[in-house]
């Protein structure tokens, strides 16, 4: 796939799949947890590429797990 085919995904279509709201999604954005591009003109629309999705949530992951291995020793 070339860079000018790279799918985006919009907003309620990455709360669906955390499995969180749409505003959860628009916070994690805000707070440069989770990358995204605005598209279009004026504020545009904001879009998250599929790899920085796959990216915020390995992350969590090595999160959580850090904060078991602190718990456990």
């Amino acid at each position: 796939m070339t860079e000018s085919e790279v799918e985006f995904l919009l907003v309620p279509e990455v709360a669906k799949r955390l499995r969180v709201s749409d505003r959860t999604v628009y916070r994690l954005i805000d707070s440069r947890q989770l990358a995204a591009t605005r598209v279009g003109a004026g504020r545009g629309g904001l879009r998250v590429r599929p790899d920085a999705l796959v990216e915020f949530v390995r992350r969590r992951e090595q999160t959580a797990a850090c904060l078991v291995a602190e718990v456990v020793a």
